[in-house]
């Protein structure tokens, strides 16, 4: 089972607003969504806010993990809220940490947003109350624009390249989400020429579009074909400097496992076989097992503001879900490289979202690229597949 770990709550995604300025075409709370209640939620109230912030804090200290306390504002667009909204919360953040100080709890926030509502002021907050943020950003120009427009269908790169541009001048950390789609997987050494070469960004995570194969969405092979160009080029340089998050872990789990060192549980999650850690919680405290799962309605693990953090994991429906991401092909655990993969992204695995039987739906191109990581790492000293089957 793959569930036999000490359980801990890694980072909590809090959804301020799931509304948002921009309308992407492969936006997953839109396409594909079983959760009806999106569009009729406003922003999360404080007291809300408060039962995250308490209950975390007893979940850590009764769990015995670490005194620290990851909160990922998310959407929708986070931004929407308002500059005003996220004072109020941070004065509720500091309080608590005021009230918590003698346990000696750290709380550190990042935002994920698509940066077009970025100004002085949101910038001198970042810096004040030391946010760490990830900017949607899918590559070049006429990459970028494709898919990614304001409800106006205005392109929004312009705004995006400007207000990168204010942050690294004002030091505040970013990183870049990019997301890959058929089109853009055609142009693998424009997107990272384009983020390492122009903004010199150090932080890049590359996530497929998904939605069941559709249009848009990349195939296994153009995946693949994607990454191991990426890796290539990144391997050209000194690529110690940069962190691609997705290829990152692939090569220090690969390391660890040719010289048999025990995997340290520090790994993005389709990496850690440890999917649920990574909560996910609605403007009105609907709670999700991840940020990705938020629109599949029959997930909902419960509400904040009527259960706690000990008895949702300790719940009828957590165990539902335990078992779900457990029930994975028996070709998967057979598989060489299982102890690397950990069968994938459970969003990419639910019945009904994948053309293949309980395997990730980019099985193959997860293969194609350990295999093409190992070969280049170690010289093809370790025995390989010469051809992926499916």
């Amino acid at each position: 089972m793959l569930f036999d770990y000490e359980y801990k709550i890694k980072q909590v995604f809090i959804k301020p607003s799931e509304h948002c300025n921009m309308k992407c075409d492969y936006c997953y709370c839109k396409r594909g969504n079983t959760n009806n209640i999106f569009d009729s939620l406003g922003n999360m109230d404080a007291s809300t806010f408060e039962n995250i912030l308490q209950n975390y804090i007893n979940f850590i200290e009764s769990n015995k993990q670490e005194l620290i306390l990851n909160i990922v504002w998310h959407g929708g667009e986070p931004l929407v809220a308002g500059l005003d909204y996220y004072k109020k919360m941070m004065e509720i953040e500091n309080r608590y940490s005021e009230l918590n100080k003698d346990a000696n709890i750290k709380i550190f926030n990042y935002l994920q947003t698509n940066a077009t509502l970025i100004d002085n002021e949101w910038i001198n907050f970042f810096k004040d109350n030391k946010f760490s943020l990830g900017i949607s950003l899918d590559g070049p120009k006429y990459i970028h624009n494709k898919y990614r427009k304001f409800i106006d269908d205005n392109g929004t790169f312009d705004v995006i390249i400007e207000n990168i541009r204010k942050l690294q001048e004002e030091h505040v950390p970013i990183g870049i989400l990019s997301v890959i789609t058929k089109f853009s997987s055609n142009f693998p050494e424009d997107i990272f020429n384009f983020f390492v070469d122009k903004l010199k960004i150090k932080l890049i995570d590359f996530i497929p579009c998904f939605y069941n194969n559709d249009e848009l969405s990349p195939s296994s092979d153009d995946l693949s074909r994607f990454l191991i160009k990426i890796f290539d080029l990144w391997y050209s340089i000194n690529f110690s400097c940069i962190n691609i998050i997705t290829l990152s872990d692939i090569i220090d789990k690969t390391i660890n496992w040719h010289y048999n060192i025990e995997q340290p549980d520090k790994y993005i999650c389709e990496f850690s076989g440890n999917c649920g850690r990574n909560l996910a919680i609605l403007s009105n405290g609907d709670i999700y097992p991840c940020e990705c799962l938020v629109n599949v309605g029959s997930l909902k693990l419960g509400n904040i503001n009527q259960n706690n953090f000990i008895d949702i994991i300790c719940g009828d429906q957590f165990s539902r879900f335990k078992n779900l991401c457990s029930d994975i092909s028996v070709e998967c655990m057979k598989c060489v490289y299982f102890s690397i993969c950990k069968g994938g992204c459970f969003h990419r695995r639910i019945n009904g979202w994948t053309i293949n039987e309980k395997r990730e739906h980019y099985c193959n191109a997860r293969k194609e690229i350990i295999n093409h990581i190992i070969n280049t790492l170690f010289k093809g000293s370790i025995p390989v597949m010469d051809k992926i089957e499916g």
